[in-house]
């Protein structure tokens, strides 16, 4: 007796950093360049959620912070350049971007 079954598969993103906390800051960054705001966070705590994630990007793995620095790098940039509007207010991501330690 043979059972037929289909499998569809549908491409979600093409990067897999393989690191927890910048495969989150480049879901987030995505969602904002989008406009869309994830449903279990709410607009009302994104900003809040981008920027604990833009720190978290400094605790990722070392190896593949490197191998996606460039994209790393670029949604941090349009992030400071082209800020997202939440809430009606427009994000201030620069000083935690900009940072010093």
């Amino acid at each position: 007796m043979f059972c037929d079954f289909r499998v569809d598969v549908k491409a979600v993103s093409s990067i897999h950093t393989q690191d927890e906390k910048l495969d989150y800051f480049l879901r987030l960054a995505l969602c904002v360049e989008e406009g869309k705001v994830p449903t279990h966070i709410g607009e009302a705590k994104m900003e809040r959620e981008l920027k604990e994630c833009i720190i978290g990007v400094s605790y990722a793995a070392t190896e593949p912070l490197v191998r996606f620095l460039p994209l790393i790098l670029d949604e941090m940039v349009k992030l400071i350049t082209r800020p997202p509007v939440l809430m009606n207010q427009t994000g201030a991501f620069s000083s935690i971007i900009l940072r010093n330690k």
